[in-house]
């Protein structure tokens, strides 16, 4: 009726349409299946919650575990690297970098009281040390140290060493001809200010 000139049949309404990807038909009832979607995408989270789920069983052999256990773990996994990658970042840029380096991420950990407090047991590696001086090393500027300083700091006027002093002790043996002694050589008794 509505193509009167067409000598084809109507399609069944059984069929299953080929050229079409939005929908797939189903063999019995005729419900159209949805596009699979993973767990991540239905939970709304970055980490991946099915390999997550595979860890977890791994690890864990002789107790069930639920399908809502590896979702919370990738909800708090998640909001730790966010924590930490937001507290390095701004270290970085503290820093006049662009790219975040272990120490920045040291840095950011450490800064970070409950970070710190999680983390205190990790070493971060080509992360270095804390920037700290013991209070015992430095010196106490009191007034009178800060004006000791100040006196010290001014620059001195050159003084000439003293004059050297001929040494007092044994005579020199003097020679006569043919390099025979004329006479010995006579120890004088040092004085107790040369001692």
């Amino acid at each position: 009726i509505l193509f009167p000139n067409a000598k084809r049949k109507l399609p069944n309404a059984r069929a299953v349409k080929k050229h079409s990807s939005n929908f797939i038909m189903s063999g019995r009832g005729g419900k159209a299946r949805k596009k699979p979607t993973s767990r991540s995408q239905r939970a709304g989270v970055q980490f991946p919650v099915s390999r997550l789920h595979r860890y977890l069983r791994v690890a864990i052999t002789k107790r069930r575990i639920s399908a809502v256990a590896p979702v919370y773990l990738a909800g708090v996994l998640e909001y730790l690297c966010a924590e930490v990658l937001e507290l390095a970042g701004n270290a970085a840029r503290d820093h006049k970098k662009r790219r975040i380096i272990p120490r920045h991420i040291l840095l950011a950990i450490a800064n970070d009281d409950e970070l710190h407090e999680l983390l205190k047991h990790v070493t971060i590696s080509c992360g270095g040390v804390l920037p700290n001086i013991l209070p015992q090393l430095l010196k106490r500027r009191t007034p009178q140290t800060f004006a000791q300083d100040q006196e010290s700091s001014e620059p001195k006027s050159p003084q000439p060493p003293p004059p050297k002093s001929p040494k007092k002790g044994k005579k020199p043996i003097a020679k006569g001809k043919k390099g025979k002694k004329t006479h010995e050589t006579v120890s004088e008794p040092l004085s107790e200010d040369e001692d």
